[in-house]
């Protein structure tokens, strides 16, 4: 009986079934929320640790994301898809990799201000895939250019500084006042 339901239910599940999925990635792991009623729960399989409330199934896959050097992919097949919305919410930080095609094509782009939201309505595939990188934030130029602009700000004191002592070294406290007057006069008049 249970069988005759299932495939009575395949029949007709684009008429009746229109599920919500969303998944939303976290690291490595992705939390999979669907928006199912009670009677469909039979219909597909779940991981044993799954939450069902308030009609959604929540579970969280480490088996979505697979990592390449620098370059992450999230991959999903569902018998659901065809005739659900999909939505896939990327890492913050992350953007599209523009060397790998996003499938299927048909999707819309939006963004919450801080994720990537990539949305299917109805796509008639049974797989996603979305390549994507996460900016790390590891900017190292611009700690290189920090730390040679305070480097050279040091030199640049010590070697002025040791220009005036060297003039003013083996002189009277009195010469020593009007050499660097003197010097203090001369930088002016060289900038002007």
């Amino acid at each position: 009986m249970k069988i005759l339901l299932i495939f009575i239910m395949f029949l007709f599940l684009p008429l009746v079934f229109a599920a919500n999925v969303e998944y939303t990635i976290v690291g490595e792991k992705v939390l999979v929320e669907i928006e199912l009623n009670e009677s469909e729960l039979e219909l597909f399989e779940f991981p044993e640790e799954f939450e069902y409330s308030e009609n959604k199934v929540k579970y969280i896959d480490n088996n979505l994301i697979e990592k390449t050097g620098k370059d992450y992919f999230f991959i999903v097949k569902s018998e659901i898809f065809p005739y659900s919305s999909v939505q896939v919410i990327l890492p913050e930080g992350a953007y599209h990799n523009e060397d790998y095609f996003i499938f299927p094509k048909k999707y819309e782009l939006s963004t919450n201000g801080m994720n990537i939201i990539l949305n299917w309505e109805n796509s008639g595939e049974e797989e996603i895939l979305v390549p994507y990188k996460i900016n790390t934030g590891e900017n190292y130029w611009i700690y290189a250019a920090i730390v040679l602009v305070v480097v050279l700000s040091i030199y640049f004191y010590f070697h002025k500084k040791g220009r005036k002592e060297k003039y003013t070294q083996n002189l009277f406290r009195e010469e020593k006042e009007i050499m660097s007057y003197l010097l203090k006069n001369w930088e002016f008049q060289k900038l002007d």
